[in-house]
């Protein structure tokens, strides 16, 4: 075979995921002198990259006898970055311009800065950001930094990094950038001045896409400032805008209106989703179930749970939790502890809040001795003890006057090194108070 042979094999065994035969079909085609070009090089470093295999792309990269190029040493660099393997990305870095006599590109500090922004070294990646030339004009570059700095509640310095961009007319923030801003001074609580960037990101001729209004949509509902949030939602909404609503703006304005127990309004949203030919997936059915239990409409959390079934949409573990509260709180704790063998047929093992849920419900429902024996012969079984689990045995077994119950699983409790909330402490001290067992 021919080096043409070899290039189309590799390839090939590099699409298929068989990068052992691909690495030994590189070391064939070597055997037979057959002088791989660059290209074939790049190609196999870089899915030995992306597999996570930095020794083998290392060692293969070391052994090439043609020069690489910034293509090489970015895919190298790159590699490393996604690893968290920062100092030896740092030291291919410096080798480029030393060893190559290559100039690192965008691309190149991009990768490094992501790196830093990744181990919460922001400091470090803004750094590199204004020390590099080619940097300082880039948006993929200003955004990943600004991004490290909004997930470090850093919201100014992140908006300060788009303000200077736009100032030094080095380049013009691009709507990614400016939802990132938007994002993180909503996740601040700071949604006001979140919604003032929309004329300032106008004024400067971008255009806010669903992303920038879903975002804000969603930080006026936490904040509790819904008729902000529908009003914004009606403009998007409006046949001459330029963006539509996706699911996810409806899902964040369902969400929402159920937590202002607006639950009729919200069901007519889930129609108007219809009408636009979007489909409600698992959070949309799941926070309509909700909303319904917090009411006390146990009866309608099944019927939406079954029409959840009929549409196709999987229900998540917290799909199956709420079923289970709402069995919980109408009574019927045999169809809760039912959806509990339901999920487990299914292969979706329920988690420490659905079995904290059907617990509480058990207790709540008089079942003391039932809740007690499914702790101690399922729940150890199936679910490692946690805090939450015994704080729920200790609260239950206090308000059942099963002080001597609650002093064991206390005692147990501490015995495995769980910590129990304050709530708890201070219903078992009260209880032990009211017995006269003061020591």
């Amino acid at each position: 075979p021919n080096r043409f042979t070899f290039s189309v094999l590799i390839a090939g065994l590099c699409k298929a995921g068989r990068l052992g035969e691909a690495v030994e079909c590189y070391n064939q085609m070597l055997e037979r002198h057959c002088v791989p070009n660059l290209r074939d090089i790049n190609l196999l470093l870089a899915s030995l990259c992306q597999a996570g295999k930095m020794d083998q792309a290392m060692a293969i990269f070391r052994g090439i006898q043609c020069s690489p190029s910034v293509i090489t040493l970015n895919i190298l660099i790159n590699g490393f970055c996604e690893l968290q393997l920062l100092d030896k990305a740092l030291e291919l870095f410096h080798e480029m311009e030393k060893n190559f006599a290559l100039v690192p590109e965008a691309t190149t500090y991009t990768a490094i800065i992501k790196c830093y922004c990744k181990m919460d070294r922001l400091d470090q990646a803004r750094q590199l950001l204004e020390e590099s030339s080619c940097c300082s004009s880039d948006v993929i570059a200003i955004t990943s930094v600004a991004r490290g700095f909004c997930k470090a509640q850093r919201v100014d310095e992140a908006y300060q990094l788009l303000l200077d961009m736009v100032e030094k007319k080095s380049a013009k923030p691009d709507i990614v950038a400016w939802n990132v801003i938007i994002h993180g001074f909503c996740k601040a609580g700071r949604v006001r001045e979140a919604y003032e960037m929309l004329e300032t990101l106008v004024s400067m001729g971008c255009v806010p896409n669903a992303v920038t209004y879903t975002t804000l949509i969603d930080g006026f509902c936490k904040s509790g400032n819904l008729s902000e949030a529908l009003q914004l939602f009606k403009v998007l909404s409006s046949r001459d805008h330029h963006a539509e609503p996706n699911v996810v703006t409806f899902n964040a304005l369902i969400s929402g209106l159920c937590k202002a127990d607006r639950l009729e309004h919200a069901f007519e949203l889930v129609k108007q989703m219809k009408a636009r030919d979007l489909r409600a997936d698992t959070f949309t059915y799941t926070t309509l179930m909700d909303g319904l239990c917090k009411q006390g409409r146990t009866s309608e959390v099944s019927r939406v749970f079954e029409e959840m079934l009929r549409e196709g949409c999987n229900p998540s573990v917290v799909t199956y939790t709420t079923l289970v509260h709402a069995h919980c709180k109408a009574g019927s704790l045999q169809d809760a502890q039912q959806v509990i063998r339901s999920m487990v047929a299914k292969g979706i093992p329920p988690d420490v809040t659905t079995y904290t849920v059907l617990l509480e419900g058990l207790f709540e429902n008089g079942k003391v001795r039932t809740a007690t024996e499914f702790f101690e012969k399922i729940l150890r079984e199936r679910c490692p003890p946690c805090a939450v689990v015994y704080s729920a045995l200790v609260r239950g077994c206090c308000k059942a006057a099963l002080v001597d119950e609650a002093v064991k699983y206390y005692v147990e409790m501490l015995d495995r090194r769980l910590a129990p909330d304050p709530a708890t402490c201070k219903l078992l001290v009260e209880m032990l108070c009211k017995r006269g067992r003061t020591d």
